[in-house]
């Protein structure tokens, strides 16, 4: 995994966190259960990943996010320390996040940043 994204990943879980203290939650709503983080191409085919993944670049992870306020605490954490691109999996109840607006997509043009998109 990349330095820079997992030192901005750590902060976002530590808001989550202070959040929960903060608020009374239980600190497990704030746990950041890493479901799939950084992959080879190999593996990012049989998960049906896109040729141009961020998680090839060890820049993105999907967090589980079970229950609706840890989603809540996880999104809002991740905007507080800067992420500006997460997909939403209602499917599997997941967030995935990354940081892919630093890094060129197939055609050499940073990806899109501020977006929310749904699985």
């Amino acid at each position: 995994m990349n330095a820079d994204f997992m030192t901005k990943l750590q902060a976002a879980r530590m808001i989550a966190e202070s959040i929960c203290i903060e608020k009374g939650y239980p600190l497990s709503e704030a746990y950041f259960v890493i479901d799939s983080g950084s992959r080879g191409e190999e593996h990012n085919q049989q998960v049906g990943g896109k040729p141009d993944s961020t998680h090839l670049h060890g820049r993105a992870c999907d967090i589980a996010a079970t229950t609706s306020r840890s989603r809540m605490l996880i999104v809002k954490s991740l905007l507080l320390v800067g992420f500006t691109r997460l997909g939403l999996s209602k499917k599997d109840l997941f967030i995935h996040v990354d940081d892919g607006e630093l890094i060129n997509d197939e055609e050499g043009h940073p990806k899109a940043a501020d977006v929310i998109w749904f699985y």
